[in-house]
């Protein structure tokens, strides 16, 4: 399978110097890191979003960006409805959302 990484970013740059993709299991164990911060924080499947990463709370990164990991093309609509929503309960926790990145994995059969 080969992945491709669609980035809409809203605000802020994600080609910091440093970059961390943070997934639930890390948040879990305690892990602190530095430079800008992705976070896995669910799958959009059939207009729906199943939740994946940690709920929204304060931490010790002020900032971050959202990943949803997709599995067809969403309506936009859907993925801003999401986007916002989610975006909104981190930042009500005074951790500022910075943009999105949308991870499309596909099988290599299916590339074009």
């Amino acid at each position: 399978m080969k992945a491709f990484f669609l980035c809409y970013l809203l605000a802020g740059s994600a080609w910091a110097s440093e970059a961390n993709w943070v997934w639930p299991q890390a948040f879990r164990d305690g892990f602190r890191p530095s430079g800008e911060v992705f976070v896995l924080q669910g799958r959009l499947a059939q207009g729906k979003l199943i939740t994946l990463g940690p709920a929204p709370h304060a931490w010790h990164e002020s900032e971050l960006h959202l990943v949803y990991r997709l599995e067809s093309t969403p309506d936009s609509a859907t993925l801003v409805k999401h986007f916002l929503h989610e975006a909104h309960n981190w930042e009500s926790r005074g951790v500022k959302v910075l943009g999105l990145q949308l991870d499309y994995d596909s099988p290599t059969s299916k590339l074009l």
